[in-house]
């Protein structure tokens, strides 16, 4: 599994005028955008990740068992913050805020440097909507777990990243022969018992995972700008 350390890389979720009127006043150039969640307000500024993937690299990574529910449910492309999102879909079961399968495709397809990822990994959905794939929780990591139960648990996750992967190559066959995955941590939670199972994938199936986590620079302008503003303080203090 293969940490991206050559480019830096933005961590947005959705888009919003503000969040454009910023970026479109900075110069990028090699950097990979990463869009976690396919949230729909994508699809509204959809000329502007042509425009940004001139020079750059856009990732829109997607939950499969989301994109599935969107393709049901009148889609909003409104912008909204990805933790509001989640919540419409834990307490309302609303999925009207994420991309559905046609227009996720058409946002892939319309220039060669955007490209599909996938997302999935400890969100709640798992056990809020689909029983079959609760078996991810948050006590599969911890001390008391017996072997017997770690080995159970990683069974049934790649079982989960088979299904993804099996999504993947359904919606967009090109990925098939693609050797590069390209994965986003949900929450930068880069947890080690996961690693373990998408390692496994990968060697088997010859894949090359690049996954995007810890190391992302937040997109929203006020706190990237910040960060931008400490690093060229610690500049001029050396």
């Amino acid at each position: 599994m293969n940490y991206n350390i050559n480019k830096k890389t933005i961590m947005l979720h959705g888009l919003n005028d503000d969040i454009i009127s910023y970026f479109k006043n900075k110069d990028f150039k090699d950097y990979y955008f990463t869009f976690d969640d396919g949230l729909a307000s994508l699809y509204k500024y959809k000329d502007f990740l042509k425009d940004i993937a001139e020079n750059n690299k856009v990732i829109i990574s997607v939950n499969p068992f989301i994109v599935n529910e969107a393709c049901e449910s009148e889609v909003n492309t409104d912008f909204i913050e990805c933790f509001r999102a989640h919540d419409k879909i834990k307490y309302k079961s609303d999925f009207s805020h994420f991309l559905n399968l046609e227009m996720l495709k058409e946002i892939i397809y319309s220039h060669n440097n955007i490209k599909i990822g996938l997302h999935d990994c400890d969100h709640f959905l798992g056990i809020t909507y689909k029983p079959e794939y609760s078996f991810i929780n948050s006590g599969i990591t911890r001390l008391h777990s017996t072997p017997e139960k770690l080995s159970l648990k990683m069974k049934e996750y790649q079982n989960r990243i088979m299904y993804q992967i099996a999504w993947l190559y359904k919606n967009f066959p090109e990925e098939k022969e693609n050797k590069i995955i390209y994965f986003t941590w949900p929450y930068n939670d880069e947890r080690q018992f996961y690693k373990i199972a998408w390692r496994t994938f990968e060697k088997k199936e010859n894949k090359k995972i690049i996954y995007f986590g810890k190391g992302r620079i937040s997109g929203f302008w006020n706190y990237y700008e910040k960060q931008e503003k400490d690093e060229n303080d610690r500049e001029n203090e050396k």
